[in-house]
């Protein structure tokens, strides 16, 4: 079976911050003796035009002059059309040049697998001219972000779409999608890299650390995030517990921001701003907390999974339906919306109480493998979908 993965971007190198989920995806699909997956994503100013990733085929598509190429790995899609005019104009020849790769590796292909509706969007042609059937996978940007009269014209090409996440569900049904056509097959996490214990000395080292605890906010620094609210519950911690050190790991068009209200707020003493790194299994083994603060909705986010995987206590908002899915005090800890107070007032209870946290990380594993994500389930819900798709 061939599968052609579509993505606007794609990981640049094992281990990148970006999408790791959809390298995972294809590694693994790819070790399945009948499965072949080539990848068509677009270039960056740092990539390979073809990568032979494990058994996994990457090829990338120039869309402009090399140093011009920033549509993708600076922050998304969406971030850069708000960069400016120049950014929508850069947009035509990338679509172009997508569809046209689309096509070119597409063809012999018996199954198309569209990462987000763009994606799928670059496929219809093919889907047009070679009656390739498309699956789309929604990742959360294009159900937020892109008119509903756009995402309604490509499912109508489309034979499968996978949704993950309950909200996507609602979504749908506004739309009129069939429920025979929805399927919620979950997202993977790096099975091999989180699935272990690690040896976290260096890391320490690294950052001159003895006994204090770690707090951790791991994730991308946009809206979706709010990494703002997390840095404006620092102070009320440090006036109750002092010995606490506050990791900031990742990247986005918020991290000046970020910088910014540390150094306002005098905390660069306890707030260790890192950038996006590629040992976040690391880094959660060394973490007492981990902090999500999504103001619209917590579903199983990669971040999420991953520190759940390392039995991470997760402390998250109790955003849209995420109580539907998390228990308080139970599997996670659930604070309010943009609220600094009571998200400190939750980190210094879970720290302070070590039998939550064992309680808390314990029973985060056991959710999560009791929602289907396990590299097994994963694997099979898809290769079933697939050959569904090609039969029909």
């Amino acid at each position: 079976m061939k599968i052609l993965f579509l993505s606007t971007s794609f990981p640049r190198f094992k281990d990148d911050w970006v999408l790791p989920s959809l390298d995972v995806e294809a590694r693994e699909l790819s070790r399945c003796p009948e499965n072949e997956v080539i990848v068509v994503s677009s270039s960056g100013q740092d990539t390979k035009r073809f990568e032979l990733r494990e058994k996994v085929k990457i090829y990338r598509f120039n869309y402009f002059f090399k140093k011009q190429q920033t549509l993708t790995y600076t922050g998304g899609l969406s971030t850069s059309f708000a960069s400016g005019i120049f950014s929508k104009i850069k947009a035509i020849p990338f679509m172009i040049s997508f569809v046209f790769n689309t096509l070119k590796y597409g063809r012999e292909c018996d199954v198309v697998h569209a990462h987000w509706t763009p994606s799928a969007f670059a496929a219809i042609p093919l889907k047009i001219l070679y009656k390739k059937p498309i699956i789309v996978s929604l990742l959360g940007a294009d159900v937020r972000l892109l008119p509903k009269w756009l995402n309604k014209f490509i499912f109508k090409y489309c034979s499968a779409i996978i949704a993950s996440v309950p909200i996507f569900w609602v979504y749908l049904n506004e739309l009129g999608v069939k429920k025979d056509r929805i399927h919620a097959i979950k997202h993977c996490y790096d099975y091999d890299k989180f699935n272990k214990k690690d040896d976290i000395s260096g890391f320490k080292k690294e950052f001159n650390l003895r006994n204090e605890k770690i707090v951790t906010f791991l994730g991308r620094m946009d809206p979706f995030k709010d990494p703002i609210t997390f840095v404006k519950s620092i102070p009320y911690v440090l006036n109750k517990i002092k010995n606490v050190k506050f990791f900031i790991v990742g990247y986005g068009f918020l991290l000046d921001d970020v910088k910014k209200l540390v150094k306002e707020l005098k905390l660069e003493k306890h707030v260790i701003i890192t950038g996006p790194r590629k040992d976040a299994n690391i880094i959660l083994e060394a973490s007492d907390i981990f902090v999500n603060l999504s103001p619209d909705e917590n579903y199983f986010s990669v971040a999420i999974q991953e520190s759940m995987a390392k039995k991470t206590p997760c402390l998250l908002t109790n955003a849209g339906d995420t109580e539907k899915t998390f228990t308080h005090k139970l599997d996670t800890y659930l604070v309010p919306v943009k609220n600094p107070k009571a998200t400190a007032e939750g980190i210094i209870e879970v720290l302070k109480d070590e039998r939550l946290r064992e309680k808390i990380g314990e029973n985060g594993i056991k959710l999560l493998e009791k929602e289907g994500y396990t590299r097994e389930r994963i694997m099979n819900n898809l290769n079933s979908l697939y050959k569904n798709v090609i039969k029909n």
